[in-house]
């Protein structure tokens, strides 16, 4: 593959991800945690940018994800930007009919992972 044509693919990858709406989520903390589900929802937008797709929330979860699958009836996401302090990764996985869950792996305060679940939805114009 010449460096011309996979720098063509790369910018149609980016600007397929630009023409996609973004979604709206709801996360709620799940099991695998010390408080199962105990904590507030979070509400948080997955945008697409020109390097991949942005998650912003309210809280402290913020990170750049880039997708790594899909077939149109589930979408998975990875980010190695989620907290960089915390050496941590993510997966995020969107499923046909809004179903999301998020998982959080790094050392926090010793290795762990916090996984969410709750509703993705993609905002139309």
């Amino acid at each position: 593959m010449t460096a011309g044509f996979g720098a063509a693919v790369l910018m149609l990858a980016a600007s397929a991800a630009t023409a996609a709406g973004p979604y709206r989520c709801t996360l709620t903390k799940g099991c695998g945690t010390s408080d199962c589900g105990s904590d507030a929802p979070i509400e948080a937008v997955l945008t697409p940018t020109r390097e991949g797709w942005a998650l912003e929330s309210a809280s402290d979860i913020a990170g750049t994800f880039a997708e790594i699958m899909g077939d149109g009836e589930a979408r998975h996401f990875v980010s190695v930007d989620i907290d960089e302090d915390a050496n941590a990764v993510a997966l995020l996985s969107l499923f046909e009919g809004g179903a999301a869950f998020l998982s959080i792996h790094g050392t926090f305060l010793a290795p762990s992972a916090g996984t969410y679940s709750g509703q993705c939805t993609r905002e139309t114009s």
